[in-house]
């Protein structure tokens, strides 16, 4: 008993369609977890940045406040503006009339 050949060919169109879409799904399934992984490195990585920028900005405050009271222990009256103190601007008690811009 002999088969036809036209089944056979139908055979092989079917798996070989079956095994691109096999190939298709996985080189998209790799492309799309790539992509993503280096998504959420590069985010990642933003976020660090972000954080270490604070501490070092965290770390220069620090630095000037121990400057400005090792300034002020060694010069008491150096200081104008004790600390919490600063003066704020009116512009009516400038002589400037009641707050108006300059002509």
């Amino acid at each position: 008993m002999e088969l036809p050949v036209s089944n056979s060919i139908e055979m092989g169109k079917g798996i070989t369609d079956f095994g691109f879409v096999v190939m298709t799904a996985a080189a998209y399934l790799i492309y799309s977890s790539t992509i993503t992984f280096l998504f959420v490195r590069w985010f990642i990585r933003i976020v660090d940045g972000i954080i270490d920028r604070q501490h070092a900005l965290d770390k220069i405050l620090q630095i000037l406040e121990e400057m400005r009271s090792a300034k002020t222990e060694n010069h008491p009256t150096s200081d104008p503006f004790p600390q919490g103190s600063y003066p704020t601007s009116n512009p009516s008690s400038q002589g400037r009339g009641n707050g108006e811009a300059f002509n």
